[in-house]
């Protein structure tokens, strides 16, 4: 049986799996497919579709995979929503199953759901786990053998993890830019209350299902023997919480830097020349009510991750009403500020690439159930007490409320975003103009040199490091796509920054030279028009290409 991976890219609150990423859905399916033994199993790219590189019906099954949860903008690749990929699989002369966050709860900037049982043009809809319904339906030969509600079990990921490895060879990156996406855990911790009213963690996965260190050191060994570099352990709603002591009896376990330092080491040792290690998810209440354990966390992240780690909270508002009514992570905003100073007074230093080695990044959501002008107002007045305050934090996510099936917000809808439209437009203005270009320069003041920046395929005029949340550098000067370069930081934008591509070439202009640091107009405009470099301290002739 040949099978077919395709994949439509994936965007989750816990777990990404748009490129550069490549995300655990796909992977599992086409590891799942060869556990059962399909005779030819093939990753695809859904460009390569779009293409017309790729001819689908060679195939005797064909697995679609898409769902964007959390949506945003992508520079690297433009993600199939659900009604492209369900155009694709009913085109197809094959078995096809649709998998991935779409089929299990829709896709969407506004929610969505599938119709009960059937969609036209597929034969199974994976709403359980898309590796499972694959693995039966290449072991049974028939879509009338599938149940497509059935999860698999930890054991079987540890065989689909390692035979997933070589879908990697096909990623559009690879192999110089792919990350794998890694999962060290499903569900919640907060399961005992219902988790968030808006997060499908809880309502699909419930109580927490830790992957034992050993299974993901043997899937980053794999991806490790076909060419991977770059990872990323964020297919978990808390990093901190990984194996945490009291789930089920807490919703604020006390973390375990033992199990996570035993997962980093075994990382680090199968994957001795990696170029990217970071992580993503952290719960800010977790952290302040354990400090001394979480501070033993951030320094196995900085001990054995690189430079430019993020790890993501999920503040959502600061409004203690609104925050109740939600069923919120945090009960203060002082419970925050202790989290941020944790993370960042152990990751805060920089580190080889330019970048700090660990900090903090906030993620608020509009849109939330009983929220009102009071909760942008205490929004705005704790942002500014942060700014005032000089914490340091990498980046502020804010997004609109996906009001997805299964979750308490499913059955608001987004009435509460509509009651407040005008209210989320000048509370993301107020971000956007008054606070990241503030945390922006503090993390990455004028003349900071960020190392191996890719230029972005499909819009060269950016370039970005490879990893959680890298900072969107506007070039100025021309590079390929694709091309990797130094740049050094000479102005800021609200969420990007100008940096001159290094080495500097006598192409680039005299407008280019003047802008590096002691030369003016006049020494660069002589400098460009007699070939030579610019009069600069000896330390920073490296800078030039000429």
């Amino acid at each position: 049986m040949r099978v077919a991976i395709l994949d439509g890219y994936t965007d989750e609150p816990a777990g990404l799996g748009v490129p550069p990423y490549l995300g655990t859905h796909p992977r599992y399916a086409y590891g799942a497919a060869r556990a059962a033994g399909a005779t030819e199993v093939r990753y695809v790219p859904v460009e390569r579709v779009r293409s017309g590189d790729v001819d689908l019906n060679r195939f005797d099954v064909v697995v679609g995979i898409c769902g964007v949860h959390t949506p945003g903008k992508y520079l690297g690749a433009r993600p199939a929503d659900l009604s492209e990929m369900l155009r694709i699989l009913s085109e197809v002369d094959a078995v096809t199953v649709l998998g991935g966050p779409a089929a299990q709860s829709g896709h969407g900037r506004v929610g969505g759901e599938l119709p009960e049982t059937e969609v036209e043009g597929v034969d199974v809809i994976a709403r359980g786990d898309v590796e499972a319904v694959v693995y039966d339906l290449v072991s049974e030969g028939s879509p009338e053998a599938v149940d497509p509600d059935r999860r698999r079990s930890i054991e079987e990921l540890r065989e689909y993890s390692v035979k997933g490895a070589p879908a990697a060879r096909e990623h559009v990156d690879y192999p110089d830019a792919v990350i794998a996406e890694l999962e060290t855990y499903r569900g919640c911790p907060r399961f005992l209350s219902g988790g968030c009213s808006f997060c499908t963690e809880v309502p699909r996965y419930g109580e927490p299902e830790f992957r034992p260190p050993e299974d993901v050191v043997e899937e980053v060994k794999a991806l490790y023997k076909v060419g991977v570099r770059r990872f990323r352990v964020g297919r978990q709603p808390c990093v901190f919480s990984y194996m945490a002591e009291g789930i089920g009896e807490t919703e604020r376990p006390r973390p375990n830097p033992e199990a996570v330092e035993k997962l980093f080491r075994g990382i680090c040792t199968v994957a001795p020349d990696l170029v990217t290690l970071h992580v993503d998810n952290a719960n800010p209440a977790v952290i302040a009510e354990h400090p001394v354990e979480s501070r033993e966390i951030a320094k196995v992240l900085v001990r054995y991750g690189t430079p430019g780690n993020v790890v993501a909270f999920g503040v959502e508002t600061f409004d203690e009403r609104v925050a109740r009514k939600n069923n919120l992570n945090v009960e203060s905003k002082e419970e925050v500020f202790r989290a941020i100073e944790v993370v960042a007074s152990v990751g805060g230093y920089r580190g080889w690439n330019g970048m700090p080695y660990l900090l903090p990044g906030l993620n608020f959501v509009c849109g939330l159930i009983g929220e009102n002008r009071e909760r942008y107002r205490r929004d705005e007045e704790v942002l500014r007490e942060l700014v005032e305050r000089g914490l340091r934090v990498r980046r502020i996510n804010v997004r609109n409320v996906v009001p997805f099936p299964g979750t308490e917000m499913g059955e608001h809808g987004t009435k509460w975003l509509e009651r407040n439209r005008e209210r989320v437009a000048a509370f993301k203005r107020f971000v956007r103009e008054e606070v990241d270009p503030v945390l922006l320069r503090r993390v990455l003041p004028k003349g900071t040199v960020l190392r191996r920046l890719r230029v972005e395929p499909r819009e060269p005029e950016f370039a970005r490091q490879v990893g959680s949340y890298p900072v969107a550098c506007r070039l100025l000067a021309e590079r390929e796509p694709g091309e990797w370069v130094d740049g050094l930081v000479v102005g800021h934008g609200a969420r990007s920054v100008e940096v001159i591509p290094l080495p500097v070439r006598r192409e680039d202009g005299p407008d280019v030279l003047a802008k590096l640091p002691g030369v003016g107009k006049k020494e660069a405009l002589d400098a460009f028009l007699k070939g030579r470099r610019p009069r600069v301290p000896y330390a920073l002739r490296s800078w030039f290409a000429f």
